[in-house]
């Protein structure tokens, strides 16, 4: 008895809550213009939708239907500095890894390209030097 008499009385608060206008509207009302209802329906309707044919895979003895696997764009592949195919003379344009008088590389090293480091910066001297503060004064810079 003094559990029905709480959920009598847990009933109605809810529908206090819910039927009351509080500001000028209940709260079914505020519900209701947020959508709140109709989005319950269709969460319940796929719920139940997803129960029922998981039932019936279960009941035929069939698996449920696997899990759709994510979609994996590929990576962008990372640029590496080309393998000299010819040589490395003067002006062919490709930097060795290494000179040609260093030892070959230890066992099991692998055989991938390393990253070569940059020749030092171009020093400008004398007339070079103001020719380009020139060039660059006369387009605006500094």
């Amino acid at each position: 008895m003094k559990l029905f008499l709480a959920l009598l009385l847990l009933g109605a608060l809810t529908a206090t809550a819910v039927l009351v206008p509080i500001s000028g509207e209940t709260a079914w009302q505020h519900a209701e213009r947020k959508g709140w209802p109709m989005a319950a329906a269709h969460g319940f309707a796929r719920a139940a939708n997803a129960g029922a044919h998981w039932a019936l895979a279960t009941l035929r003895g069939h698996d449920a239907p696997p899990k759709a696997q994510p979609v994996r764009t590929p990576r962008r592949r990372l640029a590496r500095i080309p393998t000299p195919v010819g040589g490395s003379g003067a002006g062919s344009g490709i930097a060795r890894a290494s000179p040609p008088s260093a030892a070959p590389p230890a066992q099991g090293a692998g055989s991938r390209d390393h990253i070569v480091a940059a020749p030092p910066a171009e020093r400008l001297a004398g007339p070079d030097r103001a020719a380009l503060d020139k060039l660059i004064t006369a387009r605006g810079g500094r």
